[in-house]
């Protein structure tokens, strides 16, 4: 519910893997929120290109990346990133990740102990299965990732 009005109902696997707008994809995960302006009928990004149903040439989306979708390698084994941060969480860190193509970082999960040195030269895989696309007027004011 948002504002006393019910936006979906389901079951909870059903409402993470299918969220009817971003505001439910932000209860049932961690993403990131990057956005874009559709180009040739889909949003052209550093990892692929994605279907916008119901929205035109020149309109604006948000792409969204669960944190969890994200995979680290070693140099060249992906898109090109380099390590910025690391923040203990208990049993995960929080990675904060420079991936060339996209203007800001992108942060991810790994198990503690598992996380790069920082400054370390990585490469990033994305689990395209895991991106979620939303038109930004969904997106309120002060929101992100």
């Amino acid at each position: 519910m948002r504002a006393g009005r019910l936006l979906q109902a389901g079951r909870a696997e059903e409402l993470y893997r299918n969220p009817a707008d971003l505001f439910v994809a932000r209860l049932f995960s961690e993403i990131n929120e990057i956005p874009y302006t559709v180009e040739d009928g889909a949003l052209r990004t550093p990892i692929g290109a994605f279907a916008v149903p119901g929205l035109s040439e020149g309109e604006q989306a948000i792409l969204c990346i669960r944190r969890r979708a994200i995979r680290l390698g070693g140099v060249g084994a992906g898109l090109p990133a380099r390590l910025l941060r690391s923040r203990f969480l208990g049993d995960l860190a929080l990675l904060e990740v420079a991936v060339d193509g996209f203007e800001r970082p992108l942060l991810t999960l790994v198990r503690e102990g598992e996380q790069p040195q920082q400054g370390a030269e990585i490469s990033v895989n994305v689990d395209a299965e895991s991106v979620l696309v939303f038109p930004a007027e969904a997106a309120a004011p002060g929101d992100g990732n």
